[in-house]
């Protein structure tokens, strides 16, 4: 039996801790497909890996939440990749291509 709890990493972006709520990942290849005149079977090209995404639900939560949050979007809008920890995923280098930040009535702090 797993102890989950002990198996889980510290979540970090390059070293600004956070929260996860969700975190999801999607791969694949990536095809061309050719189609050509009276022939039922197409063509398929394999054009090699497909660049990888992830994607994080995160927060924080504690007093100084508005000050931890602003610091994660200056971190996320800076230049080049960074070590992103994910809680079962460990480490891996990434590059923040976007970010949202959100408020919710029910979760202030």
């Amino acid at each position: 039996m797993v102890d989950w709890p002990s198996e889980l990493w510290d979540v970090s972006f390059k070293g600004v801790p956070f929260y996860v709520e969700r975190d999801s990942s999607e791969g694949g290849r990536r095809i061309a497909i050719h189609e050509f005149p009276y022939r039922d079977d197409p063509f398929l090209e394999d054009l090699g890996e497909a660049t990888g995404q992830v994607s994080v639900s995160a927060y924080v939560a504690n007093d100084t939440a508005d000050a931890q949050a602003a610091g994660l979007a200056t971190v996320f809008a800076g230049l080049g990749p960074g070590l992103l920890v994910l809680p079962t995923a460990g480490p891996i280098m990434v590059r923040c291509v976007s970010f949202r930040r959100e408020a919710n009535r029910d979760q202030h702090g």
